[in-house]
């Protein structure tokens, strides 16, 4: 009698650049040329569970990292605006500037 195994599907080198490419590309052709495969077999994956889950997957990674950077960024620039506000040796104007 066979084994079942329970290996997980995974996607394959070629699809896990295709993603990296729709991420970062403005179009579907683009990212196709830029994963090194056709349009055809891009179009095929996007209607594959696994590929829109993972694709999704990288989406909301790539918008959770984003909102860091701009928590951080926010943050930096609260800092810089709080120091030119309490310095006394700045000017009036960039202290009301930064207020």
């Amino acid at each position: 009698m066979p084994q079942k195994t329970n290996k997980k599907p995974q996607l394959t080198a070629k699809q896990i650049k295709a993603i990296q490419a729709l991420l970062s590309s403005d179009t579907k052709t683009e990212a196709a040329q830029k994963a090194g495969v056709t349009r055809k077999s891009l179009y095929r994956w996007l209607k594959n569970e696994l590929f829109i889950k993972e694709l999704n997957e990288a989406k909301r990674q790539l918008v959770q990292d984003g909102i860091l950077m701009l928590h951080r960024a926010a943050r930096d620039a609260a800092r810089a605006l709080l120091e030119v506000c309490k310095d006394r040796k700045a000017t009036p104007a960039a202290r009301v500037s930064a207020a």
